[in-house]
C-alpha cells in the first residue's frame, strides 16, 4: 500500500441554509437570549404603567375624598362660630354639628401614601389635622351628660381645629385633582371660603345697639363689605357683628366712663369716622 497524505479543507458556506445547519446551535442560543431580554423590558414597562396608573388612582382617590372632608370640616367650625351667642351649647349639640364622613380611603391605603412622592407628607398632615379636629369634637361629647353645656371657649378652640385642616389643605388640593374637570372647578370657590373664613377668625364678636348696626351699615361701604354680621339678635334686641382685633381695641381706647361700644361707633360716626378708618 501506498500511504495517501488526507489534507482537510477549512469548512466554509456555500448557501445560506447551508451556514444556518453550521451555526443553528449558537443562533438558537442568541435568539433566545434576546427573547429574554425583550420578555423583561416588556414586564417592566408593563410594572411600571401599572404602578403609575395605580398611583394616579390613589391621588384621584384621596383629591375625591378631601373635597368631601373638607367642605364638611368648613361648616363645622361655621356651625360652631356663628350660633347664637345666647344659645347654650351641648354635647348633644357637639355631636350633631361635628359629624363628619369617615375617611375610607385614607386609612384603606395608608400605607401606600408614600407612593405620591413630593404630595406624601402633605396629605398625611390634612388627614391628621382632620383626626385631631375629631378627636378634639368628641372628647367634648365625652363631658358628663349629653344635655351639659360646653363652655364657649372650649367649642371655639375645637372649632378652629376644623378650620387649621381647611387652611392646610387649601395648598393640597391644586395638586390632587380628581380628573373630574366640574368637580375640580370648584377647588377655587372652596378655597376662597376657607380664606374669608381665616380672615373673619381674626376679628372678635361684640354686640351693638340697633342705631350703631344701622349707623354702620349706613358707613360702610352701603353694606358690610368690611364688617361681618349675624342675622340673629340676642335677648336684649342688639346686633352682633365682628370686628377686626384692632378695631375694637382702638373702640376700648376710645370709650368713655360709662360708654358701651355703641355709644363710641355712634359718637364717632357723627364725627364722618368709618369702621375701616380703625
Amino acid at each position: 500500500m501506498i500511504p495517501v497524505e488526507v489534507i482537510q479543507t477549512p469548512w466554509h458556506f456555500t448557501t445560506v441554509p447551508d451556514a444556518l445547519d453550521h451555526w443553528q446551535t449558537i443562533i438558537a442560543g442568541l435568539a433566545a437570549l434576546l427573547a429574554a431580554l425583550i420578555a423583561v423590558l416588556v414586564t417592566v414597562r408593563v410594572e411600571r404603567g401599572k404602578a403609575r396608573r395605580e398611583v394616579d388612582a390613589l391621588r384621584k382617590s384621596l383629591g375625591v375624598e378631601l373635597r368631601q372632608q373638607i367642605p364638611r370640616a368648613l361648616a363645622v367650625y361655621i356651625s360652631f362660630v356663628l350660633r347664637r351667642s345666647d344659645e347654650p351649647i351641648t354635647a348633644r349639640t357637639v355631636e350633631r354639628l361635628s359629624r363628619m364622613p369617615a375617611p375610607i380611603i385614607y386609612s384603606a391605603n395608608a400605607g401606600k401614601i408614600g407612593l405620591l412622592g413630593a404630595e406624601a407628607m402633605d396629605v398625611m398632615i390634612v388627614y391628621d389635622l382632620l383626626e385631631t379636629a375629631r378627636n378634639g369634637a368628641a372628647q367634648l361629647m365625652a363631658f358628663g351628660t349629653p344635655d351639659d353645656i360646653i363652655s364657649a371657649p372650649v367649642v371655639l378652640k375645637t372649632a378652629d381645629a376644623f378650620l387649621k385642616a381647611c387652611k392646610y389643605a387649601r395648598g393640597v388640593l391644586p395638586r390632587l385633582r380628581t380628573g373630574n374637570a366640574s368637580r375640580d372647578a370648584k377647588d377655587e370657590a372652596l378655597i376662597q371660603r376657607i380664606t374669608e373664613r381665616e380672615r373673619a377668625d381674626r376679628a372678635i364678636r361684640t354686640a351693638t345697639s340697633v342705631e350703631a348696626f344701622e349707623a354702620i351699615v349706613a358707613c360702610t361701604l352701603s353694606s358690610l363689605g368690611s364688617v361681618g354680621y349675624e342675622n340673629a339678635t340676642n335677648e336684649r334686641g342688639e346686633r352682633l357683628i365682628w370686628l377686626d382685633h384692632a378695631v375694637v381695641a382702638r373702640l376700648r381706647a376710645m370709650r368713655g366712663s360709662g360708654e358701651s361700644y355703641s355709644d363710641v361707633i355712634l359718637r364717632l360716626i357723627e364725627t364722618g369716622w368709618r369702621v375701616a378708618d380703625a
